[in-house]
């Protein structure tokens, strides 16, 4: 262990993380934890480990800064010698080139709690636009549990592709990265340990069916306005709601197309230059560089004895078997094209995929395995004479299918082993026939179905707004287009879930719909207060009993127990189970009986961030709890803003209920899209029905005394006190019925 000066320049760096071995502390920043790798003159790059308040400031470097370090520790580990800044340090100086002129920025170690860190040394302090402009923080710069905007580059389709969750939206993941890898090779962008692999949640609000979810191409410059940032271990996750905005640039018309078409999004002035910056940078790296160190071709994975098994491929798609779900590909390593079939967890995850394929594109084909289907299973192919057998047999996640632009090094190189005049006789007979069996099979498999199915595609509605070659979007099906095959059950299964949607949408439209009698036209007299719903609570031990499930996993080998979360050395996500929830509380704190979900209900101001009863936010919409009662006159809150959110926020204490054990913790709650409940809590707040929804499933959990699970995030100085503003979170849970 030495200590010693060092000086150099960063490459890049991993972003701020949470130190594991930190002890529970009382200003969350000391926890923090920043590696980076610093080159210096002539040597190899340098690993750096910073710690507390010095990698909470220095988490906004960037490539290209120059760090002068008094006093660094030197430690020999595992993979090599790695430098440490923290106590004894002393200081560190920061120098920047802005605009053609040095600027720096001196870290002293007495003075780090009381630092101003320069504007170009500091991350953006709020996504909220100032003056009409927002501020964007880079990706290596975002810090866990908070709001930012980003500008980035697509690179690749992620697990779990295309879904609808529970609340209705459609989402998908994809990978993106921007200039803050430094130097880096492309290949190694989701690889190496010193950089964040970051992810993006692309999200599309009903009514809008999962086929028009964006099909995003590697190298599209997407933006993001008001998305939370989660980070764990090696990822860092921006996740969408109901106010976050994302929108794709079109290089062609200079314009950004928002992934929901009833948005038009916008830029501010400075933007554009930002949006083609970033598209210059990605081509001159990708049109010199290699996107993935996995790449091989068909030729290899068909040769004999070769590890075929888990590769990447890039291809050219010739031919499409929207019934079977399959694809005829080639790279142009070999005569003969061959079948991809792909797979996913969700059908919607295919649906999706199939909906924006056409022949002619290049596809990135990750983690590709050969053999996937066995000759038992492959019975069109045995049974029908005409259809070619294919030596090789490809089998993919249609989750990491990614389309490439012909632009880019790996894809121009396949191109030019194509041959100029056309398609080789053989592979010209081979996918003549191919597309000749796929429109058969979606011909027969369209004769099964009843007429009114096979109308519906025809009925699906486009959006108005025109689609750039930025952002590719499904064409609108042509009369004659066939359905999608697929199995009978699921079909039935289908219909039935559409037309209980459907009847559902039509009571809740009733239920908000006023009845416009000529009695209601009359304004009510100023003394008469509008009729308040009673709201029936039960007996806990009558009511039905209710449980709190996570969408992570189900499985008892993840579960941790409240004990271990209450544990210095906890990581900061954590499955809970085998508890009870002994009481829940309200946003205000207050009272000590029965749990109420009136006392759940806050309006949230949307300018100054302010929190106001339920009564207080009906009063300043101008309604009474139904919307029949409504009489149009808006108010201002009591901190004199007008736009406010409303929110479901409180927490639930729960306790241990292992044998020996009273340990309890409070674990906090904010949900603004009705992710918890089922119901949004604007329709809580304003329709009594709703708001007795809420108070049975609040009933039903305190009822239950056992199969709870639920998600918690640990932050803050409450990790070990459980306190609601700083402890334990609440994520990605919701409460159903037993």
């Amino acid at each position: 262990l030495e200590m010693a000066p060092l000086n150099g320049t960063v490459l890049h760096h991993a972003g701020l993380e949470r130190w594991e071995d930190a002890e529970v502390v009382r200003d969350h920043r000391e926890g923090s934890l920043l590696r980076m790798s610093l080159q210096r003159d002539g040597e190899e790059p340098t690993e750096v480990h910073c710690f507390g308040l010095w990698a909470f400031w220095l988490c906004a470097v960037e490539p290209g800064d120059t760090l002068e370090i008094a006093e660094a520790l030197e430690m020999d580990v595992e993979h090599g010698v790695v430098s440490r800044v923290g106590e004894g340090t002393g200081s560190v100086q920061v120098s920047r080139d802005v605009d053609g002129a040095w600027q720096r920025a001196l870290l002293e170690e007495g003075q780090l709690t009381s630092f101003q860190a320069p504007p170009w040394l500091r991350p953006p302090q709020t996504h909220k636009p100032t003056a009409g402009r927002y501020s964007y923080c880079k990706l290596s710069a975002l810090r866990d549990h908070t709001m930012a905007n980003v500008w980035a580059v697509a690179w690749e389709n992620a697990k779990p592709g295309a879904m609808t969750k529970r609340t209705g939206p459609k989402v998908t993941n994809i990978a993106v990265v921007d200039p803050s890898v430094g130097d880096l090779p492309c290949s190694e962008w989701l690889s190496n340990q010193l950089v964040p692999h970051c992810s993006l949640q692309l999200m599309l609000k009903p009514p809008w069916p999962i086929e028009f979810l964006p099909f995003l191409a590697v190298g599209d410059v997407v933006r993001a306005h008001s998305v939370h940032v989660q980070r764990k271990p090696r990822f860092l996750n921006m996740w969408s709601r109901a106010y976050s905005d994302v929108a794709a640039f079109d290089p062609e018309t200079k314009t950004l197309q928002s992934t929901d078409p009833d948005k038009q999004p916008t830029m501010a002035p400075g933007e554009l230059e930002m949006a083609e910056s970033l598209r210059e940078w990605v081509k001159a790296k990708l049109s010199r560089e290699s996107i993935s160190a996995y790449l091989t071709l068909l030729s290899v994975l068909g040769r004999p004895g070769s590890d075929s098994n888990l590769k990447d491929l890039i291809v050219e798609v010739l031919g499409i078997n929207r019934a079977r779900k399959e694809m005829l590909v080639t790279d142009w390593s070999i005569d003969s094209p061959v079948r991809a079939q792909t797979f996913a967890e969700k059908p919607e995850t295919i649906q999706w995929l199939f909906r924006n394929l056409q022949v002619g594109q290049w596809l990135k084909l990750r983690q590709v395995s050969t053999g996937g289907l066995s000759e038992s299973e492959d019975e069109d192919t045995a049974s029908d004479t005409r259809g070619p057998e294919f030596p090789v047999q490809l089998t993919v996640n249609a989750s990491q299918v990614t389309l490439m632009p012909t632009w880019c090094y790996d894809v121009s190189r396949r191109i030019a082993q194509r041959p100029g005049t056309g398609l080789p006789e053989e592979a010209a007979r081979l996918t003549a026939a191919y597309r000749e069996r796929a429109a058969a099979v979606e011909q027969a498999t369209a004769a099964e179905l009843p007429p009114a199915q096979q109308a519906a595609p025809a009925a699906r509605v486009a959006p108005a707004a025109p689609r750039g070659p930025g952002l590719p979007m499904p064409n609108p099906p042509r009369p004659n287009a066939h359905v999608e095959a697929m199995p009978r059950e699921l079909r039935e299964a289908g219909a039935r879930a559409a037309a209980a949607r459907l009847e559902e949408a039509k009571q809740h439209q009733q239920r908000q719909k006023p009845q416009r009698y000529e009695q209601d036209l009359q304004p009510p007299p100023k003394e008469q207060a509008p009729e308040q719903t009673p709201i029936v609570r039960r007996d806990p031990k009558s009511s039905r009993p209710a449980r709190l499930v996570c969408q992570y996993s189900n499985s008892p080998k993840d579960v941790t127990a409240v004990a271990a979360a209450l544990s210095p050395q906890a990581p900061s996500c954590l499955l809970l189970g085998d508890f009870e929830i002994r009481t829940a509380q309200g946003f205000l704190k207050a009272g000590t009986g029965p749990p109420e979900a009136e006392a759940l209900l806050c309006a949230a101001c949307r300018a100054c961030g302010g929190r106001f009863s339920a009564a207080t936010g009906r009063s300043a919409c101008g309604m009474g709890r139904s919307s029949e009662q409504s009489k149009r006159q808006r108010r201002e809150l009591p901190c004199g803003h007008f736009t406010f959110t409303w929110r479901l926020e409180g927490s639930f204490q729960i306790s241990s209920r292992r044998p020996g054990s009273s340990q309890s913790l409070v674990v906090g709650f904010c949900d603004e899209t009705g992710e918890l409940f089922g119901v949004t809590p604007r329709d809580a707040a304003l329709d009594a029905a709703y708001l007795q929804e809420v108070q049975d499933l609040l009933e039903g959990l305190l009822s239950t005394r056992s199969s709870h699970v639920l998600a918690v995030v640990r932050s803050g100085s409450g990790a070990g006190g459980g306190d609601v503003e700083g402890g334990f979170f609440l994520e990605g849970t919701s409460a159903e019925w037993c």
